[in-house]
């Protein structure tokens, strides 16, 4: 009876320890990009992901970009080919740039949607950068910027209403997660075997 026990245990602590897959949300309404990389106008967020997720995770790996709905504007004679949105790791070392534009050397307005399929690149990456692991902090930064900024101080794109990015995300449940979930499974089998 114990061994069943022990290895419903191990069994739930395997089954817990199998990658999942996350998607974080960005809204990006009305978010605007003013300039290159280092520029503090523009749209950037810092995410703790084990805080947006709710749970404690470990090895986060990128694998993937999807948009709905997204609408873009230039402004200021920007080409919409400029416009970038990335993710880094919170050290900023590891990124990957994703141009949501690529070819459209006017100005203008475009639209991206995905229909619910993630990839990398979406577009293409302007900037560079591969899919990456996120560091022991599970912190990214989220940004938006131009590859030539073509009005100073003035913003050269806006997002519109409802414009929505997800960046995707392999992760797996921390140890103790993991233990205390085989523990329950085997607390469940125990308890059950009793009645």
């Amino acid at each position: 009876m114990k061994k069943l026990i022990l290895i419903g245990a191990l069994a739930g602590v395997a089954a817990a320890s199998q990658a999942v897959t996350l998607v974080l949300t960005v809204d990006l309404s009305g978010a605007g990009s003013y300039g290159g990389y280092n520029d503090p106008l523009n749209f950037k967020q810092t995410i703790n992901l084990d805080t947006y997720f709710g749970q404690d995770y470990s090895n986060y790996t990128l694998t993937g970009y999807g948009y709905h709905n997204v609408e873009f504007t230039t402004e200021g004679g920007s080409w919409l080919s400029e416009v970038i949105f990335s993710t880094e790791t919170s050290d900023g070392m590891a990124f990957y740039d994703n141009q949501l534009f690529p070819g459209q050397t006017t100005s203008g307005v475009a639209t991206l949607d995905t229909a619910g399929a993630f990839g990398l690149p979406v577009g293409s990456t302007a900037g560079g950068g591969t899919a990456y692991s996120v560091l022991p902090d599970d912190t990214i930064n989220v940004l938006l910027y131009e590859t030539f900024n073509d009005g100073g101080a003035a913003r050269d794109g806006v997002f519109s209403a409802g414009s929505t990015a997800y960046v995707q995300f392999e992760a797996v449940p921390e140890p103790a997660t993991m233990a205390a979930l085989g523990l329950g499974v085997a607390a469940l089998i125990r308890r059950r075997k009793k009645s």
